[in-house]
C-alpha cells in the first residue's frame, strides 16, 4: 500500500504529487526508467502501454502511447532533461494530440524508513 499527497500552487503554476511505495529506492528507480517494466504500471489500467522510444540519458526522448480496446491510440512523447540515478529525473512531457502545451516534470526518489521510497514528482506548467 502507498500514501499519497497532492500540493497545487496556482501562482508558481505547478503541481506536486508525493508518494510512498513499499519497494527500495533501486528498484522504484528501475520501473520508472526500463522500458519493459514501465507499461506495467504507466497510465489508467484501461489502456495498454507502449514504450516506442526511451532513450534514459540527458538529451534523450521518449515516447509513450496508450492504446484503447478499440484500437485508438494516445501518443505523449518529451525529452530527459536531467537524469541522476536513482535520485532524480526531470524531463518535458507532451500530450501529442495538445501539442505545444509542454510540461516540465522533475522527479525526485528518496529512501524512506523501512526500505521504502518516497516520490516526488513537480510538474511546471
Amino acid at each position: 500500500m502507498s500514501k499519497s499527497e497532492t500540493v497545487v500552487d496556482g501562482e508558481q503554476l505547478t503541481y506536486s504529487m508525493s508518494r510512498i511505495f513499499d519497494a527500495p529506492r533501486e528498484l522504484v528507480w528501475k520501473v520508472y526508467t526500463d522500458p519493459t517494466l514501465l507499461p506495467k504500471w504507466w497510465g489508467p489500467r484501461k489502456y495498454t502501454t507502449i514504450v516506442d522510444k526511451m532513450d534514459v540519458r540527458e538529451g534523450g526522448g521518449w515516447r509513450f502511447i496508450h492504446r484503447d480496446e478499440e484500437g485508438n491510440e494516445y501518443g505523449f512523447r518529451g525529452v530527459y532533461k536531467e537524469v541522476v540515478a536513482p535520485q532524480r529525473l526531470t524531463y518535458t512531457f507532451e500530450f501529442e494530440p495538445m501539442a505545444g502545451h509542454i510540461i516540465t516534470d522533475s522527479a525526485t526518489f528518496a529512501d524512506v524508513e523501512n526500505g521504502k521510497t518516497r516520490v516526488t514528482v513537480v510538474s511546471h506548467f
